[in-house]
């Protein structure tokens, strides 16, 4: 796993979690990749990427 310098902090709500928690599930993931995932699908995000 690559070294990571930076981190986010997350607030969810109760119901938040539950459906990342089986968002993740579905896909094989942990909480920690389907919310790096899920900000890979974020506008800001693509910007980023292309500049």
């Amino acid at each position: 796993m690559p070294q990571r310098d930076r981190w986010l902090k997350v607030l969810l709500t109760e119901q938040e979690l539950k459906k990342l928690e089986v968002y993740a599930e579905t896909q094989g993931w942990n909480k920690s990749q389907a919310l790096r995932e899920w900000i890979k699908g974020l506008p800001c995000y693509s910007d980023l990427k292309q500049n």
